[in-house]
């Protein structure tokens, strides 16, 4: 990943030469669909991120792993991630973001990241899934939790008030994601109404 992000760093990825080479080492696909899944979850706690690459996957190229995500859907739902992944100024959450920063440059890239964005709101991370898939976990759940509650000296009513703000924050942030992303990557009007309607 090293030798990757040095490669980034130092070469310009507006040039398609150099994105195209950077795609003959890391799965591109694969990288956008990662950091689309974080931004749509707004996982503030991005440090302690995972990757592999094997020959006999992908052709060797570099992929990412969904790790650690106890820190998404938690708050904060109206903060530009976009900055904060590029920026980050907590010393906690620090993690350097050279490699997506300078593809966000390159407008394939770009573009397919909005794309991506676009199909996870309209086919997975709909409302109406979100909640079908709180209620499952939640009724599958909810016979235990007033034992575990007595036993490990939480509050069961606390615990329904969060499902409630689970639910509340997904609803709030798909519409920070839809105001976000166009304003961020300066959508026309005509593709705001393509991605995003």
């Amino acid at each position: 990943m090293l030798k990757l992000r040095n490669y980034v760093g130092n070469n310009d990825m507006t040039k398609e030469a150099n994105y195209n080479h950077v795609s003959t080492l890391l799965d591109i696909d694969n990288y956008i669909d990662f950091w689309a899944f974080q931004y749509i979850v707004n996982n503030n706690d991005i440090h302690n991120y995972r990757y592999y690459n094997n020959p006999n996957v992908a052709g060797g190229k570099i992929r990412m792993i969904l790790f650690d995500l106890d820190y998404a859907l938690l708050k904060n739902y109206g903060t530009s991630y976009f900055n904060y992944i590029q920026n980050p100024t907590d010393s906690q959450s620090f993690v350097d973001t050279t490699i997506l920063s300078q593809l966000m440059k390159n407008y394939q890239f770009r573009r397919r990241f909005v794309e991506r964005v676009s199909y996870y709101l309209k086919k997975v991370w709909t409302q109406e899934h979100i909640e079908q898939e709180i209620n499952n976990f939640y009724n599958a759940l909810n016979p235990e939790m007033s034992r575990n509650c007595a036993r490990w000296g939480c509050n069961y009513n606390s615990w329904q008030y969060n499902i409630e703000q689970l639910k509340q924050y997904s609803i709030n942030r798909i519409g920070q994601i839809r105001y976000e992303v166009p304003a961020y990557f300066s959508l026309s009007q005509e593709e705001v109404n393509e991605y995003f309607k």
